[in-house]
């Protein structure tokens, strides 16, 4: 285990079949996928890396700009030698993990599956102006239901969060989709029929950036599904990550 991922407080298969690599949403970090090894099973080991600026790395600058983040996540929790490996990502870790599965398959060592949640495909994705003031970044925290009501309201959760915050909006705010390598992985989509962010054409689209299959599913709850329908998330990634006869 190095600094760069999360502990698992949950027994890992000695050689799990596939490694799960996840990536949060704004403000997130890594402790939101840290019940995920019970729900997917000993065979999958669960590895969420932890993004400078948030978390045990708070006191670290945040990437405010998507390639270096990137080149950043693929030099220290890429490929992985011995195992394959897939890519989960929910909202602003979706785009993360798409950049990221291209920047492996560019490096000869693509994920078996891209599985995004909450994210409209990436060649929809435009570029806007990121909240200048902490009352912008509430607003657009509301906006999609990420966190509740009033929470912003307490000064020790508005000081210890903006700040990752002001970061992340930035980084999906300055996104600029490139056209380049289509992936060769099949890709899982997850979005909500009452997500303000995402429609459905926003989900389907997904399938024009692989050659293999796209699967989409809806779930209930709105943007923050990844929580609210956890165990049917899972329930979908586990049936994704196992052992397949033909393609899916």
């Amino acid at each position: 285990m190095t600094d760069t991922l999360h502990g698992r407080s949950a027994p890992q298969a000695a050689r799990p079949r596939v490694r799960l690599l996840c990536l949060p949403y704004a403000g997130g970090g890594a402790t939101a996928f840290r019940s995920w090894h019970d729900g997917l099973g000993p065979d999958v080991r669960v590895e969420a890396p932890e993004l400078p600026g948030r978390e045990s790395r708070a006191d670290e600058p945040g990437y405010r700009r998507m390639a270096p983040l990137v080149t950043w996540l693929a030099d220290t929790v890429g490929a992985h030698r011995d195992t394959p490996t897939a890519i989960y990502g929910h909202s602003m870790g979706a785009l993360i993990a798409f950049e990221l599965a291209r920047e492996l398959h560019s490096r000869e060592q693509p994920p078996i599956r891209l599985l995004v949640s909450g994210m409209r495909a990436p060649d929809l994705v435009e570029p806007r102006r990121p909240p200048h003031s902490d009352d912008e970044v509430a607003a657009r925290m509301a906006e999609m239901g990420l966190f509740s009501a009033g929470i912003f309201d307490d000064p020790e959760f508005r000081a210890f969060f903006m700040p990752v915050l002001h970061t992340d909006l930035a980084l999906i705010d300055g996104y600029l989709f490139h056209p380049g390598s289509i992936l060769d992985c099949p890709v899982s989509v997850w979005g909500s029929a009452t997500d303000p962010v995402t429609r459905g054409t926003d989900l389907t689209r997904w399938g024009a950036h692989t050659r293999a299959t796209t699967r989409v599913r809806l779930l209930p709850g709105g943007h923050d599904f990844i929580h609210s329908a956890r165990h049917a998330l899972l329930s979908g990634v586990r049936d994704d990550l196992a052992p397949q006869e033909g393609p899916r």
